[in-house]
């Protein structure tokens, strides 16, 4: 579907899938743009994070680099822990296409990670750009914002998710949030006998073997 019919729901910017949205760097007359700033700002936004929020980000960037292309790319919770890596592989190249439509696309690329569950997006997309041009994915600078953190479930990272993941939801249930929350925590004890009982490496170990991996 192209960018003009697919309906976006984070304002400012064009929609590339349902989590990936970009919007075009202004044209400024009479000013060249500053060689040594970004061409593109990639921004993963933390875990369940609404575009509201993230676009406080993308309008500093805006303000520090107007020329700059922005990719904002959401993050829900559930979809970075149930999906296979091929599928989160998949849903991350809109953001190759866009960003480095060729395997000689320059590399002058911002990239802001927030979180575990920006991580394991950003993860994706190393993923995704190394399966399609079979090399590293070129860029100058990355800001790691709260990450990278442990890729085990542990008992303070399974308080951590769970009550990160029901925010989002307890305002559209009934019962009490720490209700919620312990739904959520029961939710990422499965994933995890799940992704034990498969033999599947689970997505923040994938994501942190693919972080630290300079090849």
């Amino acid at each position: 579907m192209s960018k003009s019919a697919r309906p976006s729901t984070f304002v400012g910017f064009s929609a590339l899938s349902n989590r990936v949205f970009v919007r075009p760097g202004e044209t400024q007359t009479g000013i060249d743009p500053n060689p040594e700033h970004p061409r593109t700002v990639v921004i993963y936004g933390w875990g369940d994070a609404p575009p509201r929020h993230i676009s406080k980000f993308t309008d500093v960037y805006r303000q520090l680099y107007p020329n700059a292309k922005q990719v904002a790319v959401l993050s829900p919770i559930y979809k970075g822990f149930i999906d296979h890596v091929t599928q989160r592989t998949k849903d991350m190249l809109p953001v190759i296409h866009e960003v480095f439509p060729n395997d000689t696309s320059g590399g002058s690329v911002l990239f802001h990670v927030m979180s575990n569950s920006g991580t394991i997006n950003y993860s994706a997309t190393l993923n995704a750009y190394k399966e399609t041009y079979n090399r590293p994915m070129p860029h100058v600078l990355t800001v790691y914002d709260s990450t990278p953190g442990t890729p085990y479930l542990t008992w303070d990272n399974l308080k951590r998710f769970s009550h990160a993941m029901a925010i989002g939801l307890a305002s559209r249930l009934p019962w009490p949030f720490i209700v919620t929350q312990v739904l959520c925590a029961w939710f990422f004890c499965m994933i995890h006998v799940f992704d034990y009982l498969a033999g599947r490496e689970s997505a923040p170990k994938f994501s942190h073997r693919i972080f630290t991996d300079e090849q």
